[in-house]
């Protein structure tokens, strides 16, 4: 191979070698920019994949509170709607026991007549039935009131308590003439009502 020969194969190759040399630098600062910009895009992902995984947190965090706040609301409701069906058996309970023990006068301001034995039957069916409403009244307060020891507040559950004692206490007291235990029953369930619609306005704050 002649000199001249040699020269032009390795020109080209000497010449490849500087460029590279020349253009180190900026394929130097391009990789470490293009690293860059990959780092500042996986930090932005990580932040945005937080920021989601938050918002989920107190979306679920405020579904729950809505919850809780749903089932107190459907439950004070439940409770005071009770109490309210309550007071109305007993006074429909009272007015039956009234017609027969208390009767009315006639117009002349005698004694009215004593009552046949149909009204007799009557009565005993009258009675029975609004008996019979008390008490399956009663059976949906006591498991209105089961479940309210799991959300409502003290103040409620106190008035429940209260309401319990007083009509238990009102319905063994035989020393009293009847109407009297009536009376007591029905000023039970007004205290209970006013006391569970106090409860209920702090609990849900309203």
């Amino acid at each position: 191979m002649t000199f001249l020969e040699f020269l032009h194969a390795v020109i080209p190759g000497i010449m490849v070698a500087i460029v590279l040399v020349i253009l180190k630098p900026y394929f130097t600062s391009y990789a470490g920019e293009k690293g860059k910009n990959l780092a500042t895009r996986e930090d932005i992902d990580k932040i945005l994949t937080q920021t989601e995984t938050i918002k989920a947190q107190i979306s679920g965090d405020l579904w729950d509170r809505q919850m809780k706040w749903n089932l107190k609301r459907d439950l004070y409701v439940r409770l005071l709607e009770n109490l309210a069906d309550m007071g109305k058996a007993v006074d429909d309970y009272e007015s039956v026991m009234l017609m027969v023990y208390h009767p009315e006068e006639d117009a002349q301001g005698k004694p009215a007549p004593q009552p046949s034995p149909e009204d007799w039957k009557q009565f005993r069916e009258e009675c029975r039935a609004a008996r019979q409403q008390v008490e399956r009244i009663a059976d949906e307060l006591r498991r209105a009131t089961t479940v309210s020891a799991i959300v409502l507040n003290d103040i409620a559950l106190q008035a429940l308590h209260e309401y319990e004692l007083a009509m238990k206490k009102a319905h063994i007291e035989y020393d009293i003439e009847f109407y009297e235990r009536m009376e007591r029953r029905q000023a039970a369930v007004e205290k209970a009502i006013t006391q569970v619609r106090d409860a209920a306005k702090i609990d849900l704050k309203i």
